[in-house]
């Protein structure tokens, strides 16, 4: 991901969408990731950017359609050079909302601590697997 997106007054950042396969490939459904700031005071008059927020935020899994299977995902962050800090695992039963993270209190990153300075660039990880199927989903269906 570029990390000049996390300047200014971005408060959401969404990846291209991809397909994750469930059921040995027979059905597929569009995700995104999308990274959200955090709100820096309170009520209304908080401010939402990563730029208040000094790069503090969450990574979130957004389905784009129905799917009915609860999964298990971890999150990985890091710069591309250096470990990756992975925090997981968390289940979301996207029947219910159509968007899940990690738990509160495990949620929130410092992404610009993590952003590489050379590059400008940050590396979202996310690990998904089915909690109905035996074994890791596989993205990228034909």
């Amino acid at each position: 991901m570029d990390a000049h997106k996390l300047h200014g007054d971005a408060k959401l950042i969404e990846s291209p969408l991809f397909e994750v396969c469930l059921d040995t490939g027979k059905l597929s459904k569009p995700l995104r990731i999308t990274l959200c700031s955090r709100q820096v005071g309170h009520g209304k008059a908080g401010e939402i950017s990563f730029e208040a927020a000094r790069g503090r935020g969450y990574v979130q899994l957004k389905c784009q359609g129905q799917l009915s299977s609860e999964v298990s995902f971890y999150i990985s962050v890091g710069n591309g050079n250096e470990k990756k800090y992975t925090r997981g695992p968390a289940q979301h039963n996207f029947s219910k909302s159509r968007v899940g993270r990690l738990p509160k209190g495990n949620d929130e990153w410092n992404f610009f601590s993590m952003t590489n300075p050379e590059s400008e660039t940050l590396v979202i990880t996310m690990e998904i697997a089915s909690c109905m199927e035996i074994g890791p989903l596989r993205l990228g269906c034909s």
